[in-house]
């Protein structure tokens, strides 16, 4: 009988316990999130933040052309918005198809769109927000090519991809060999799969070569090997800007997530451990990439933001506790002051 009025005394404590316990996952705190987000990218249209986009002189010719059909500014930020939105729907279907992400929530999807949304540069729209999208669906088949070396359909599409982005924005063409890293790291890649990705590269040049020869303009290909061959070290002319601030909070965080892997890492199956491995790599070759070319900064911070939502969401699912939650909330709170005070600023 003490047995069982003391097992009776404990259910009140465990249901009080869940009570307290705040989680980061839980259904109100994502849909104050996905609020939040709504409501910077109604600040950024009430002060035109980025309006009109504007292409540059040595920007591609794609992306001028595709300037020039700007419309007015509430289609061309609900078009910014629309795009980024179905990255992290593919963002979270990687997460929901190979369940990278304990849990079954949105985290990666909501980190994704926030950190979208909290940094004044994406907005409303980027050379690499069409961009995005391959490179989404590049990761889709890189996760799904896991110990399937005979798939070599997978490499073609994830060159194709990735090559085709780089019309739009030439510094994706740099995210090739880390997915050839990446095939390794999963066991997919062989001798006649790399020959493979190769020929889809070649493929997509092929047919740009083509049309250069036959339209007689090459402004293509010259604006192309200019942007790849003419570096930009922020180093060495650039001092600190507030700007900066908002990217490097993302760059801590992902920090913290790979500290917390390393440490607890081994808890989780190998395949898991060899994506999360990828994409701290993938963070690592943005981060590259971000100090190389410091003009395209901007883009190079939307591409590290598909890696860096899963690895962050990955620390969230995975620390539920009053802790985290707060930590969680005062990050949401620090990156949408930064972009208030630039909006008010500027």
């Amino acid at each position: 009988m003490r047995m069982e009025s003391a097992g009776r005394r404990r259910k009140p404590q465990s249901r009080l316990r869940r009570v307290v316990k705040m989680d980061v996952t839980s259904l109100p705190n994502l849909m104050l999130s996905a609020a939040v987000c709504l409501l910077c990218w109604m600040m950024g249209y009430t002060y035109s933040a980025g309006y009109p986009v504007v292409a540059l002189p040595e920007s591609l010719p794609t992306w001028q052309s595709l300037i020039r059909l700007q419309p007015d500014r509430l289609t061309t930020y609900l078009i910014g918005a629309l795009l980024y939105a179905f990255v992290a729907a593919i963002i979270q279907r990687i997460h929901s198809k190979y369940i990278i992400v304990r849990g079954r929530r949105a985290l990666p999807a909501l980190f994704f769109f926030l950190f979208v949304s909290t940094n004044l540069e994406t907005f409303p729209l980027r050379p690499v927000s069409l961009a995005l999208i391959l490179l989404a669906g590049a990761l889709d088949q890189l996760f799904g090519s896991w110990q399937r070396p005979e798939e070599t359909g997978r490499s073609f599409n994830i060159s194709v991809c990735l090559s085709l982005g780089a019309l739009i924005w030439p510094q994706m063409v740099w995210f090739i060999p880390l997915f050839w890293y990446g095939m390794y790291r999963f066991g997919s890649l062989t001798a006649r799969g790399l020959l493979t990705s190769v020929l889809g590269v070649l493929t997509v040049s092929g047919f740009v070569a083509t049309w250069c020869l036959w339209q007689g303009d090459y402004r293509l290909a010259d604006a192309f090997s200019q942007a790849l061959l003419t570096p930009d070290i922020p180093f060495l002319h650039s001092s600190f800007s507030v700007e900066w601030i908002s990217p490097l909070c993302v760059v801590c965080l992902v920090i913290v997530t790979s500290t917390y892997l390393s440490l607890h890492g081994i808890e989780n199956t190998i395949r898991t451990r060899q994506n999360l491995a990828f994409l701290s790599a993938f963070v690592g070759w943005a981060f590259i990439l971000l100090c190389v070319y410091a003009r395209e900064a901007a883009d190079i911070l939307c591409v590290l933001y598909v890696p860096a939502s899963i690895l962050v969401g990955y620390f969230f699912s995975d620390k539920r506790n009053l802790l985290t939650y707060l930590f969680y909330i005062l990050i949401l709170a620090f990156l949408v002051y930064l972009l208030l005070t630039r909006l008010w600023t500027s």
